[in-house]
């Protein structure tokens, strides 16, 4: 399939999770959206250019397609990534690099200071592990031959602006980045990110310095959770153990699953599912539970609107215990 098509699919069917799982929230913007987000992408891309911040150089290094990321040897267990358990290929290209080096004494100095909380702390130890092991150069763009899809580098037709340059942006080019809108003004720092523990570095040490280097102010806190595993092993389509929220909706109804992810997923840490577990969690705490204690109160209900005499008893005997628990 073409990339934009099956990006809008895959789109659609996030978008109707608002629905099936009641949630709710004040806007929805893909980083396709050309109005907002693209403008404000070639604005971020231009002003970190225009600071010093972007050059360009040949480069060789190992790509994962997972991570869409450069990595290092050090980040390999097994000769693979430790995240999605593949080899990484060996790419020699000519990208624009951002100088993520020239902020590593900074972030170290607002991470351990505290000036963007990380949540939980162990995150932030992790963050700081990776400063400390020294920040280097990134790659920001991909020729354009081998990434057709995705927004040019405004100044050079030949390179397509790398996903995490452009990804990041998001965050300001939804609040009207490229016009200082009001919504901008208001809203931005952000009070809290919330993301997944794996792509904490992206957000705790790059989107930092992508904003200092723009001369923005940094989001106050970032909250790294973990993931939903399934019997214990990360989701894959290779393995087939993905879980459908649809069906899993159809089958269990939209509270009992809302009702499973926050009484058994850690925040934090990673968190399990199993058909198994969900079954025992909803007959144990819903079924069981709750539900016999709404079945208990009802029963009562209608056992006091029933009797007509202790009804009428009540009522004419009130006045009676008024006066006797006033004095």
């Amino acid at each position: 399939k073409e990339p934009k098509k099956f990006a809008d699919e895959i789109s659609r069917k996030v978008k109707g999770l608002k629905g099936i799982l009641n949630l709710s929230y004040d806007d929805f913007i893909r980083t396709t959206d050309r109005a907002r987000h693209w403008s404000a992408v070639a604005k971020v891309w231009l002003r970190l250019k225009r600071n010093g911040d972007i050059y360009k150089k040949k480069y060789k290094g190992l790509y994962c397609s997972g991570c869409e990321a450069f990595i290092t040897k050090k980040d390999l267990k097994n000769e693979r990534c430790q995240i999605h358990q593949i080899k990484p290929e060996v790419v020699e290209e000519e990208n624009y690099f951002f100088r993520l080096s020239r902020y590593s004494k900074k972030i170290e100095e607002i991470l351990k200071k505290d000036i963007i909380r990380i949540i939980p702390s162990s995150r932030k130890n992790e963050n700081l592990s990776f400063v400390k092991k020294g920040l280097e150069d990134i790659s920001f763009s991909r020729p354009r031959k081998d990434l057709k899809w995705g927004i040019p580098v405004p100044d050079d037709k030949t390179q397509t602006i790398y996903v995490w340059a452009d990804a990041l942006s998001n965050y300001i080019s939804a609040l009207g980045f490229t016009k200082n809108s009001k919504k901008f003004q208001k809203f931005w720092p952000a009070d809290i990110h919330c993301i997944g523990k794996d792509i904490q570095k992206f957000h705790c040490l790059i989107w930092p310095a992508i904003l200092l280097s723009l001369r923005l102010p940094l989001p106050k806190k970032i909250f790294v959770h973990g993931f939903i595993t399934v019997a214990g092993k990360k989701m894959s389509k290779s393995l087939g153990n993905v879980i459908e929220p649809f069906q899993l909706v159809k089958k269990y109804r939209t509270d009992a699953v809302r009702y499973f992810l926050l009484r058994e997923i850690s925040p934090t840490e990673d968190g399990d599912f199993t058909y198994k577990k969900f079954e025992q969690r909803y007959n144990a705490d819903l079924a069981s539970g709750i539900g016999n204690l709404v079945a208990r109160v009802l029963t009562m209900v209608q056992g006091i609107k029933s009797n007509k005499k202790i009804k009428n008893q009540n009522a004419k005997f009130q006045p009676v215990i008024t006066k006797a628990w006033k004095n």
